[in-house]
């Protein structure tokens, strides 16, 4: 196998691992992240409006109009913790900080990902170009 050869295919790989992290794990985390801090930012919401009963409220309201299995293992979990919590403001401020934080990275991640795509087709297509004015 020749070097060009092998150039060309680790560029090929690393092409479909970058268009795989870039379009599918980073979407699919990002959704999931959205769906944590669209929860956790009505509880937080909720309880800046009202207090403990309206979070308990608003987080009936989850339980019951929701039907995703993301969604209700969330509010079985933070309903479960919410006894033992004391206050939880704190606590709905800094998840909600945190998966804001955590999803502004997937997204700039992404769109590195992509920018470093495109930077390895116009090498490619640069290589190519060059290679062929020069056996003309």
């Amino acid at each position: 196998m020749t070097k060009a050869r092998l150039i060309k295919i680790i560029t090929i790989v690393l092409m479909l691992s970058l268009v795989i992290f870039a379009n599918f794990i980073t979407v699919r985390m990002m959704m999931a992240g959205g769906v944590e801090i669209n929860f956790y930012d009505k509880l937080l919401t909720a309880y800046q409006a009202g207090g403990m009963t309206a979070l308990k409220n608003e987080l009936a309201r989850i339980t019951e109009n929701n039907k995703g299995p993301g969604v209700l293992s969330l509010a079985q979990g933070f309903e479960g913790n919410l006894a033992a919590m004391g206050d939880p403001g704190p606590f709905l401020e800094n998840i909600t900080t945190e998966k804001r934080s955590r999803f502004i990275l997937l997204r700039n991640l992404r769109a590195w990902m992509i920018g470093l795509l495109v930077l390895i087709m116009l090498t490619r297509l640069a290589v190519n170009l060059f290679a062929r004015k020069k056996h003309i």
